[in-house]
């Protein structure tokens, strides 16, 4: 016969759902340009190079709810190299990509795990425009353990006897990217969607209520605008739309170059400010060298969650390398 649970068991059960659906919603990054497989599978080879590796580590300090965020992609690009008419760079072709997700929260260790994998093709439209669309087929796991929950009597036998819960969920994205290089500067954008989980795959531990992963929406648009020969403007704008929430992120900064010495794997460092809307003011800066990235930023908490984690925010590091192997098609693209 089916007992009815205590009400201490009927609170934390309520408890975890609120939680846990408060948790559906999908890990995120300050430095988003430098994590491009969680902005758009149609990024994947979306680089000047034959293998690109990109990781990015988040600590974000919340004394109720901390959280650490890790992420690792790689991706070959089969693009062909070719000039056009005009002189401009002109990759097209099949790119493919494959992206690890672990993300951990809470005390009860609320975690994702996630492997993804994803392809796009990439076609030359002319004037130094590409159109690529993209997609991503995957799986995870989230999982949370009961050990750092405090229950009133944890020995009730209404209280559930496993230390662990898990979920497994298969997942389906896709999005498109438009690309612009100029044929005479260094003058380059991107502007696209993602759309992640269109399959909305049920997220709950529980049979008591169904919880879906709703589908989440990127918009975004990142340039670099040649000024002078030294100096171009950064603008890294993102949208993130999932179910009931949404992320704005408004950024610009500056690429100096002067370092470089006309070579294009010189010395070049970006600074870049930039605002989460109604929640940080953001500060970091990246360093260029040879085929290396280091990227480096804090969130400053401006909301009333200041009030609570005493004014601290999050620190992030982003690192990335391209393999680019000598090709004499390449010659075309525009150098410093």
């Amino acid at each position: 016969m089916y007992k009815t649970p205590k009400p201490t068991a009927w609170l934390t059960i309520t408890f975890l759902l609120l939680v846990f659906n408060l948790a559906s919603q999908d890990i995120h990054f300050s430095q988003f340009a430098n994590s491009p497989l969680n902005l758009n599978p149609a990024l994947t080879g979306a680089f000047d190079g034959d293998y690109r590796f990109k990781s990015s580590f988040r600590n974000q300090w919340n004394p109720l709810i901390p959280y650490q965020t890790f992420t690792l992609s790689g991706e070959k690009n089969f693009c062909t190299v070719k000039c056009d008419a005009s002189n401009c760079w002109r990759p097209e072709g099949w790119s493919l990509g494959a992206l690890f997700n672990y993300d951990v929260a809470g005390d009860a260790n609320l975690s994702l795990t996630q492997l993804e994998f994803s392809a796009s093709y990439n076609k030359y439209v002319g004037s130094g425009i590409s159109l690529a669309g993209g997609l991503m087929l995957g799986g995870g796991q989230r999982s949370f353990s009961r050990k750092g929950i405090r229950l009133e009597n944890p020995n009730d036998p209404s209280n559930p006897s496993k230390d662990r819960e898990a979920r497994f969920l298969f997942d389906v994205s896709t999005g498109l990217n438009l690309h612009y290089q100029s044929c005479k500067g260094r003058t380059n954008f991107d502007i696209g969607s993602g759309i992640y989980h269109l399959n909305q795959p049920k997220t709950n531990f529980f049979d008591v209520l169904d919880i879906n992963l709703p589908t989440r929406f990127s918009i975004y648009g990142v340039a670099a605008i040649q000024l002078i020969d030294d100096l171009d403007l950064l603008i890294n704008t993102q949208a993130q739309f999932q179910g009931p929430y949404q992320e704005i992120v408004l950024g610009a900064g500056g690429r100096i170059l002067a370092f470089a010495g006309g070579d294009p794997g010189g010395f070049i460092f970006d600074i870049n400010l930039g605002y989460r809307l109604d929640d940080a003011l953001i500060l970091g800066t990246e360093f260029h060298l040879n085929m290396w990235r280091l990227g480096i930023s804090y969130d400053f908490t401006t909301s009333s969650v200041s009030n609570l984690n005493n004014g601290r925010g999050g620190i992030e590091f982003a690192l990335g390398y391209i393999i680019a192997n000598p090709n004499p098609a390449r010659v075309c693209k525009v150098q410093f």
